[in-house]
């Protein structure tokens, strides 16, 4: 899946959100390589966004760099804090790079997460900066799996793409570490069946839980006790399960 990027000799100041953990990373590291700058370059700064306060985020911001044409500041786990109430003055000379990594937690914690995440891309928007939006529409799932395992030298059939589809939740980031899985399992062959798919990806206890029901109403006992077997084998309990 191709990201869309800004100019960034143009801009100053970028957030990387979305639910999509996968294309978080991938835009992590093109923007990176956008800035031409490595993990450990002189005139790069990294931390969380609750160990330090906006502030000080401007002023290292803008440090002058000694090595390279711009000072990039990283802020990671910026959905811990609300925006700051003001925007940050970053030099020309500055890059402030703003990641909305996931974070774990209750119910109430990922909605308190949602609407920071919403209000931080208010705030980019408002500083004059840009957001790259690492989620994945639903109804582009299927073709864009089919794509990537193009990129990985194999033909994926539609059957096998709405199967990893439903096997996944739906998933994008752990989806395509299923079509790894398959390209390894699939080895000098270039096509990724249903079969293949069955055979390989470790499936959501949401989607085992399902299975496990329509394998008891189509009296298929061997299919159904190896989804039960699937379920008890996990650290979630079926009842949680069976209530999503």
């Amino acid at each position: 899946m191709k990201l869309k990027l800004p100019d960034l000799t143009q801009t100053r100041i970028l957030l990387i959100a979305g639910d999509e953990d996968a294309l978080r990373r991938r835009a992590f590291s093109e923007v990176l390589a956008g800035l031409g700058v490595a993990a450990d370059d002189f005139d790069l700064e990294a931390f969380n966004a609750d160990t330090r306060p906006p502030q000080d985020w401007e002023a290292a911001a803008g440090t002058p760099p000694f090595f390279s044409p711009r000072r990039v500041v990283i802020v990671r786990q910026v959905l811990r804090q609300d925006p700051p109430a003001k925007s940050l003055a970053i030099p020309e000379s500055g890059f402030l790079l703003l990641v909305a990594d996931e974070e774990s937690g209750s119910e109430d914690k990922q909605r308190q997460f949602t609407t920071r995440g919403k209000a931080w891309a208010k705030w980019c928007k408002e500083a004059g900066g840009y957001t790259v939006d690492c989620t994945v529409d639903p109804k582009l799932l299927q073709n864009l799996l089919r794509a990537e395992a193009e990129q990985m030298g194999k033909k994926m059939s539609v059957p096998a793409a709405k199967l990893l589809e439903e096997m996944t939740g739906a998933n994008f980031s752990r989806a395509i570490g299923e079509i790894e899985k398959l390209s390894l399992y699939l080895g000098d062959r270039h096509e990724i069946r249903e079969e293949d798919v069955r055979k390989v990806v470790f499936p959501t206890r949401d989607w085992s839980l399902w299975s496990l029901i329509d394998a008891v109403i189509d009296q298929k006992p061997a299919v159904a006790l190896a989804e039960l077997r699937s379920l008890l084998g996990t650290s979630t309990k079926v009842e949680e399960a069976a209530n999503r």
